[in-house]
């Protein structure tokens, strides 16, 4: 049913694959980055507190 729904709404439509990163996932990676805590325990052996 839902193959039929999909081909009845995408008939007459162009698709477009796009590939690449998106700028969404970029951005969210940097910010990641940006507020990664650093481990001050990695000479110990511990883990964040």
């Amino acid at each position: 049913m839902t193959g039929a729904l999909l081909d009845r709404l995408t008939h007459h439509v162009h698709i477009l694959e796009m590939n690449g990163e998106s700028y969404r996932l970029a951005t969210s990676k940097k910010r990641q980055q940006r507020n990664a805590k650093p481990n001050v325990n990695a000479e110990k052996g511990g883990a964040n507190p």
